[in-house]
């Protein structure tokens, strides 16, 4: 009998096991859709834009400005902390601000999608080459990139 519920118990543990793991791996796969269908149709795309470009036309000569999550540093890595609300609370990995172009990254790895905010009168169409059906225009001056 013993030997009988060792065996269960493992059993049990193993089913238990995998259900995690796969639950993780759904959880892997779907959430870049989920954030991405978020930055879609829940954020407030003109204040972004709007907070995005403020970015820009503080840039001091021809400098850049890069800001990262978890880093609190006064070196080139700034901590995103230091953003405008709007930015803050999307959770970006990095953020790149340079004059013409602020580009909010997400993800890592396989699963990398960023948004892609223009200062007025400089928009160009992002193009990762040979994926453009990858790229989405949220309205005037802001894209959503995605691989």
């Amino acid at each position: 009998r013993s030997h009988l519920r060792r065996r269960l118990a493992l059993a049990t543990a193993l089913l238990l096991g995998l259900a995690l793991c796969l639950a993780g791996l759904g959880l892997t796969v779907f959430w870049p859709e989920v954030h991405m269908f978020k930055l879609r149709n829940m954020t407030d795309q003109h204040a972004l834009l709007s907070a995005c470009r403020a970015l820009m036309a503080d840039l001091k000569g021809t400098e850049e400005d890069y800001y990262a999550g978890g880093m609190d540093s006064d070196g080139p890595l700034r901590s995103v902390t230091s953003l405008p609300h709007e930015i803050r609370e999307l959770g970006p990995g990095i953020v790149f601000v340079r004059k013409n172009r602020v580009s909010i990254t997400f993800g890592g790895g396989f699963f990398h999608w960023a948004l892609l905010a223009y200062a007025e009168g400089q928009e160009e169409e992002p193009r990762w080459k040979g994926h453009e059906q990858r790229c989405t225009k949220l309205m005037e001056g802001l894209w959503l990139e995605h691989d």
